[in-house]
């Protein structure tokens, strides 16, 4: 348990600098960032999975644990390179207002903010 636990934090560190510089280095088009997406949405369900208990015995076997380890690791990389990829988006948006992209920026500035604070 304690093992997984450190692992895990130290692999979602580690992949938040580099999805970071990822996100710098290599363009991702939308229908990508949306494919992306959904991979973080599994990544997190299967997350749940585990923290609620459903087939726990599956999850403390090592290949649960491995698995539980990489969700993380894939989360914490996909979560900076996909909002370092929608400040992208969102400021080279095509026909849209200044202001509205000013506006855009903020608001996804607020909600992952806020999602740091009532989520951890």
């Amino acid at each position: 348990g304690a093992w997984v636990a450190r692992t895990a934090a130290t692999a979602n560190s580690i992949c938040l600098l580099l999805g970071s510089w990822g996100s710098i280095l290599f363009p991702c088009p939308r229908g990508v960032f949306i494919f992306l997406g959904g991979l973080v949405f599994l990544a997190v369900l299967l997350m749940s999975l585990c923290i609620f208990g459903v087939a726990r015995a599956a999850w403390m076997t090592d290949l649960g644990q491995t698995i539980f380890i990489v969700c993380i690791a894939v989360v914490g990389f996909l979560e900076a390179f996909l909002v370092c990829t929608a400040y992208r988006l969102i400021g080279e948006a095509q026909g849209m207002q200044r202001v509205k992209r000013r506006n855009a920026g903020t608001f996804l500035a607020w909600l992952t903010g806020a999602g740091q604070c009532w989520l951890g």
